[in-house]
């Protein structure tokens, strides 16, 4: 039961119609009128958490977003039940395997040999691109500064 039930108001009341059905309510399940009733005591218990919630506009936000999503979430639920309902029965299994495709055996040789000169091709052109051989004195002759020394 939502707190709009239990003061028995719309989602769209004001604070203005919340305070009175809060007043009136109060007013019929108050212990203290009704000394010994269990009921009556936990349906005023109710009434008062329901209005602590719904008088605060922070905490009637908060609760109208969990509201809704819990009912997002229940007609999702029945959704999901419905379209099981509904959904048809899995077809039987076709009595004799279909055939497989025939395997062309020359597509992974074609596409070794693609792949082996796309490869050589691009060695060849890292090789053009670097022309110098590596120094391993470079490093050596390098001042304190980063730059080159003349040797």
């Amino acid at each position: 039961m939502s707190h709009y039930e239990t003061l028995d108001i719309t989602a769209t009341a004001t604070p203005d119609d919340i305070k009175k059905a809060f007043r009136q309510l109060a007013r019929d399940t108050h212990p203290d009128h009704h000394p010994g009733d269990p009921l009556k005591e936990e349906r005023f218990k109710a009434i008062t958490a329901a209005y602590e919630v719904l008088s605060d506009p922070a905490a009637r936000k908060r609760y109208d977003a969990k509201l809704a999503f819990e009912n997002m979430k229940e007609r999702w639920r029945t959704a999901q039940e419905e379209h099981a309902r509904q959904a048809p029965a899995p077809s039987p299994p076709p009595a004799t395997p279909s055939p497989a495709p025939p395997k062309e055996e020359n597509t992974s040789v074609w596409g070794l040999l693609f792949g082996l000169g796309v490869a050589a091709f691009a060695l060849h052109k890292m090789s053009q691109a670097s022309d110098t051989q590596w120094d391993s004195n470079v490093e050596r002759n390098r001042g304190p500064d980063g730059r080159f020394r003349p040797s």
